[in-house]
């Protein structure tokens, strides 16, 4: 295959993948870092296991996922995904 057929085929398999997925919102790092900071913040006190501030963060994070067009693929068709956790163990 000739190398302009070949490039033309590769562009057109790249633009179809792309068009595939949808458009990607760009990468905005002041927006990224702002939700770093909320969520590293004193008001979230550490987000200790079992606190309102550990419920706090979740919540902080599912709205923002909905808000962002991602589905729900936790427990009940929610964000959320219980677990157990194990703490003071002593070896």
């Amino acid at each position: 295959m000739q190398p302009v057929k070949r490039l033309i085929l590769a562009t057109g398999l790249i633009l179809t993948c792309l068009a595939s997925f949808g458009a990607s919102p760009p990468f905005l790092p002041d927006s990224y870092l702002r939700h770093v900071k909320y969520l590293a913040s004193d008001d979230l006190k550490g987000r200790g296991n079992g606190t309102p501030e550990l419920d706090k963060a979740a919540e902080y994070i599912a709205a923002h996922f909905s808000a962002s067009g991602v589905a729900p693929a936790g427990d009940e068709g929610t964000y959320y995904q219980k677990f157990m956790l194990t703490t003071g163990s002593e070896v």
